[in-house]
């Protein structure tokens, strides 16, 4: 499974964009994959609402990653309770996809949330100093649905969770679906 998991992260490295059923099996990867790190005893489920056709349907390559990792390694990582994770998938008004993406892990505080799509915004050195990261995923990804004219926000309360949300356009097929390269 781990060398499935690198296979398919190098693949996707050299493309823009990805079908988001190709996102979903990656995913599905990462998250069997970080169950076993966690004694198997994360709930998850990764929910596609129709009408949507997951393998015609293509989103920026590993756009999804840092709300997932952050919400293992930030939230339920320290949930002492059972461990919830939901990812869906929805078409929305618009042709817009909706994607959410919720734990029932320890919350981040209202002063926290007010920062947290800003550069090496951390919501706790406990945690950076356990797990590392750059403070930047969020922030990145924020960067990239502006410019897909779309939008993200956030819900959360200490404990109970956090859900994640973004909207960005409908793309049925890659304009540019590999990285082009010039000879110099």
């Amino acid at each position: 499974r781990f060398a499935s998991l690198v296979r398919s992260v190098l693949d996707h490295s050299t493309q823009s964009l990805i079908s988001l059923e190709e996102e979903m099996s990656q995913l599905q990867l990462y998250l069997t994959l970080e169950n076993l790190r966690f004694n198997q005893c994360i709930h998850y489920d990764i929910i596609v609402k129709r009408p949507i056709q997951a393998g015609k349907i293509f989103i920026p390559t590993m756009i999804i990653q840092p709300f997932v990792e952050n919400a293992l390694n930030h939230g339920l990582f320290h949930q002492e309770e059972e461990k919830e994770l939901k990812v869906s998938f929805a078409q929305i008004e618009g042709n817009m996809l909706h994607c959410q993406i919720e734990d029932n892990g320890i919350g981040i505080s209202k002063e926290k949330q007010e920062n947290m799509f800003e550069s090496f915004s951390l919501g706790s050195i406990q945690i950076y100093r356990k797990y590392g990261g750059t403070g930047l995923g969020l922030s990145i990804v924020k960067g990239l649905i502006e410019i897909l004219k779309g939008k993200i926000y956030l819900k959360s309360e200490l404990g109970k969770g956090t859900t994640f949300f973004f909207e960005i356009p409908l793309q049925y097929a890659p304009e540019t679906a590999k990285i082009q390269t010039e000879d110099y």
